[in-house]
């Protein structure tokens, strides 16, 4: 009789082992962090800045992750009025639940720093599986969707 009071505490441990590692496995993933500064263009990697002078006509959101950092070259198009924008950062979003996009609002605003082709470059920690979206928004009420571009490293 002694053995099968072993065998159903053996049972009801091994019933809360797996229960336990159950719990432990359907806590979502951490959202990745929230820190990222916005750095200037020559503080960027060379490709970087290389792809700012081929692109910076275009419009665009071009994500390069490059040493454990992720790059993110917004850039405004070029602009016909003088002396032109630059590109204001106001926020960067990154997931808690649900889809796995980072969101990027931006502004083209007048002021120092403007510039004809404006742009922003944001430097994060890398986190795989995530996408990339921004919102530039400019003073006449026009708003701009810009999805990431990822820029492989060859």
């Amino acid at each position: 009789m002694q053995r099968v009071g072993h065998m159903s505490w053996f049972a009801v441990l091994l019933a809360a082992l797996v229960l336990l590692a159950g719990c432990q496995a359907a806590q979502p993933p951490k959202p990745p962090t929230t820190d990222y500064r916005v750095v200037p263009l020559t503080d960027a990697p060379a490709d970087v800045r290389t792809y700012y002078e081929q692109m910076k006509a275009i419009p665009g959101l071009y994500v390069f992750a490059r040493g454990g950092q992720t790059y993110l070259l917004l850039i405004g198009g070029k602009l016909d009025q003088q002396p032109g924008m630059r590109v204001e950062v106001f926020d960067v979003q990154t997931p808690f639940n649900g889809p796995r996009e980072v969101r990027i609002l931006a502004a083209l605003r007048p002021g120092q720093g403007a510039t004809q082709y404006p742009y922003a470059v944001i430097q994060m920690d890398t986190a795989p599986g995530l996408t990339y979206r921004a919102r530039l928004s400019a003073d006449n009420g026009l708003v701009t969707e810009l999805p990431g571009m990822s820029i492989d490293d060859k």
